[in-house]
């Protein structure tokens, strides 16, 4: 059975995250949720894109029993790891593509200090609408992503369970 090219005219076939320099997953848990996010994002990052799970909360101890630094501990030692350039910020249970990690890095590259991706959070700038369960909800999320013009817009309003900002505005952020 031949399978069907679901492209867009003009679309390549690998979707570009080029400039991307880290990926920062907030884990929040439980642990199969934080698994599933880790696997997802480092099959979508290219080679030489680090994955670096933060625990959320600063009082976190590893499989092992051993404490791992959370919090803004933790978020201060992954970003000083990493090169200066975009990073994605993440929660895991964000549901988010590569399509839409690129659109974030790019607005990032036009100039938007923080980019945030819609949501189904209400009472926020960038509010999408009421979304289904995640699995239910990408496909929704990627015909949106597709159909949208990724344009620029000032949101006074987010909750930060996803974004796209240089590490340089990460760090001044946690120092607020």
């Amino acid at each position: 059975m031949a399978q069907t090219d679901k492209r867009l005219p003009g679309q390549s076939s690998r979707i570009e995250l080029d400039g991307l320099t880290a990926v920062i997953l907030l884990a929040f848990g439980p642990r199969p949720t934080t698994r599933s996010a880790e696997k997802s994002l480092r099959k979508m990052c290219p080679s030489g894109v680090p994955v670096l799970t933060v625990p959320a909360t600063a009082a976190a101890r590893s499989s092992a029993g051993e404490p791992v630094p959370g919090g803004v501990i933790g978020l201060e030692s992954a970003l000083s790891s990493v090169s200066l350039g975009p990073v994605l910020l993440v929660h895991d249970d964000v549901a988010i593509d590569a399509l839409s990690v690129g659109r974030l890095v790019e607005a990032n590259r036009r100039g938007a200090t923080v980019a945030v991706p819609v949501t189904n959070d209400l009472g926020t700038d960038h509010f999408f609408g009421p979304l289904p369960p995640a699995m239910a909800a990408r496909p929704q999320l990627r015909a949106h992503g597709l159909a949208a013009d990724p344009g620029v817009a000032a949101i006074v309003s987010a909750r930060p369970g996803c974004l796209v900002a240089d590490t340089r505005t990460l760090v001044e952020l946690l120092s607020r």
